[in-house]
């Protein structure tokens, strides 16, 4: 029996430490079109900051693991773990409308939607109250405690979003030049990582082991 709870131990460590690190984010919504989406992005919560000493600003770079989005049946992946970015911005607060703000920028590919070159998710308050600091988060904003004014927002890549949780599709081509779609995020969820359930399937299994010598006893 004590070598069963030790052996237990061990693996729950491992498993703490293999995986602990990835958080994934579930969504979905409505694109402006009239068409539904929903999806998932994946990311290292411990990813390296490019401006470690800015306290307003950070860039991880690289640290989106996986994206997936189906948007009315039409598929979008993520396409290379070397051309993703999650920016993390509070250099400025009410009343300026940009205030806090959370986007993730990743190369996306997809064999329904033509000259499809990004897929962005951007989450704003204008209040300012929806960071303490710039720091990767564990867990997804609250999208009732989001605002954003449209017609004011400005800043570089993410000029003119319309929403305050936004699904971007970037598409480019010669001919036509950059095209972009948006959608409404109004669902937002963690997934328990791999990790959580291993832990809860080991914990439950020697909860039953237990019970099981004991009445033997």
């Amino acid at each position: 029996m004590r070598r069963l709870i030790i052996c237990a131990a061990v693996l729950l460590c491992g498993v703490g430490e293999v995986e602990g690190t990835i958080v994934t984010w579930n969504f979905a919504g409505t694109m402006d079109s009239g068409d539904p989406f929903s999806g998932f992005v994946s990311y290292d919560s411990v990813a390296a900051d490019v401006f470690p000493g800015n306290p307003l600003r950070s860039t991880y770079n690289f640290a989106v693991t996986d994206l997936r989005v189906d948007i009315a049946g039409a598929e979008v992946s993520y396409r290379s773990p070397n051309s993703s970015e999650i920016d993390i911005l509070m250099d400025e607060s009410f009343p300026n409308p940009v205030g806090h703000s959370i986007h993730f920028k990743t190369d996306a590919f997809s064999s329904d939607i033509a000259n499809l070159t990004e897929v962005r998710l951007s989450f704003v308050d204008a209040s300012g109250s929806l960071l303490s600091d710039t720091q990767l988060l564990t867990v997804p904003p609250d999208l009732s405690s989001l605002m954003l004014d449209p017609i004011l927002y400005d800043k570089g890549d993410w000029l003119g979003i319309p929403h305050a949780a936004t699904l971007e599709l970037v598409q480019y081509s010669p001919q036509l030049g950059r095209l972009r779609q948006f959608g409404e995020i109004t669902a937002l969820s963690s997934i328990p990582e791999p990790s959580t359930f291993i832990i809860w399937s080991l914990l439950g299994a020697l909860g039953i082991t237990v019970g099981w010598w004991r009445r033997r006893k």
